[in-house]
């Protein structure tokens, strides 16, 4: 963590700090100390068989204790199709927030919301303004409203040129944008010849179908026509019509904003970045979903990382670690319980009530052990994982 970072985590603490003691009991903003005095309760609460108080009910139906290697994580109460939301305490909250604010490339409150709701129970956007307010790149910027375009007739990709410092032989971006679902592609360029422009979309058309209208921006006016003629010679089963678009600087202005974004804290190559800007666009959450989920049906993932908490992934560096490990997703288990006392150091949820919830059938390709207390074991065989 570099000095500015520092200080930004210092001013969000004592900003934390202050709100933490607006809050009352019942809040579920943890001290780092009342985080694991909680972990303590719902395992004690859990271990009466007789005798339970109300509190103890209420305790037990808003926690559960998943233990992770010899790390204990206080959790939502889980059902076998529930994704695994993790509480946090405020020591690891600035962490949590930061690193998701940087890989999404400086957004807003609410597609920060829309992700970390997906990992987080108690990450509350009161949580994320406080962090926005003190990050020195997002007091630096405008809010920007856009109206989204509206639903079309036919398809339409729009396509656009961004000049840029030369990076070896590339000296332009070229931006194409799918209309319907706003999935974006970047791509480098050397020259802004037509020819080398068609040949880039020649391939992202046969991988990803072409559309009816191509559109370009009003200050590059015969852009698309030009390319819709090399095309059609190019693939001459394929007739599209060319148009003009509108929003064009809003587009170009977010990639330049984004690419400046990665750039700080990385090399000075913009052909480098142009790849990781691309996935920023793609899993930002529009509208309710991501482009990346509009096109594809299925958010953007990240490996690991979208599914197990930072501290963990250190831990989880082979495949017999993930089977240890992995604790997040939809699975509908087969389930054996047989006696194995000899287990050692595998994942295990504090209430035996409680199955796993993992990846779809079609995301897992192993078999896992998963331990429950000290005496059962669950097998997870993937041969058996139907739906």
């Amino acid at each position: 963590m570099d000095a500015t970072e520092q200080k930004c985590k210092e001013r969000f603490e004592a900003r934390l700090r202050d709100l933490l003691s607006t809050k009352g009991q019942n809040s579920h903003l943890f001290t780092k100390k009342h985080y694991l005095e909680t972990i303590e309760k719902v395992k004690a609460s859990k271990k009466k068989t007789t005798g339970k108080k109300p509190e103890d009910y209420q305790r037990l139906k808003r926690y559960d204790v998943l233990t992770i290697g010899n790390i204990e994580k206080l959790i939502v109460p889980v059902k076998q199709t529930d994704l695994i939301k993790f509480y946090v305490h405020t020591e690891e909250l600035f962490d949590i927030i930061h690193e998701q604010h940087k890989i999404m490339g400086h957004v807003g409150r609410t597609k920060m919301g829309a992700e970390l709701n997906l990992r987080f129970k108690n990450v509350t956007r009161e949580m994320i303004s406080l962090y926005l307010s003190v990050c020195p790149q997002c007091e630096k910027k405008t809010t920007k409203c856009t109206k989204p375009p509206a639903q079309e007739c036919f398809s339409k990709g729009h396509i656009d040129i961004i000049s840029m410092e030369t990076d070896n032989e590339y000296k332009y971006i070229l931006v194409y944008q799918d209309f319907e679902t706003s999935f974006v592609q970047l791509r480098s360029l050397k020259t802004e010849n037509v020819e080398e422009i068609a040949n880039i979309l020649l391939d992202i058309f046969t991988t990803f179908g072409a559309p009816c209208v191509l559109t370009n921006s009003r200050s590059r006016e015969s852009l698309a026509e030009s390319v819709v003629k090399h095309l059609h010679v190019m693939w001459p089963q394929v007739k599209m019509v060319h148009g003009l678009a509108n929003h064009a600087q809003d587009l170009t202005d977010d990639i330049k904003q984004k690419l400046n974004t990665w750039l700080a804290g990385h090399s000075g190559k913009w052909t480098e970045g142009l790849r990781f800007v691309q996935f920023m666009m793609n899993s930002e959450v529009e509208s309710g979903q991501s482009a990346f989920e509009a096109l594809f049906g299925i958010k953007a993932q990240m490996g690991l990382t979208s599914v197990l908490p930072e501290d963990i992934l250190p831990s989880v560096n082979s495949e017999e670690d993930l089977e240890t490990y992995l604790t997040s997703g939809e699975v509908p288990v087969a389930v054996n319980i047989e006696n194995d006392s000899a287990q050692s150091d595998i994942m295990k949820f504090e209430d035996q009530e409680n199955a796993l919830a993992g990846t779809s059938q079609d995301e897992l390709n192993f078999d896992m052990e998963i331990k429950i207390e000290d005496s059962l074991i669950l097998k997870m065989d993937h041969d058996a994982l139907e739906l």
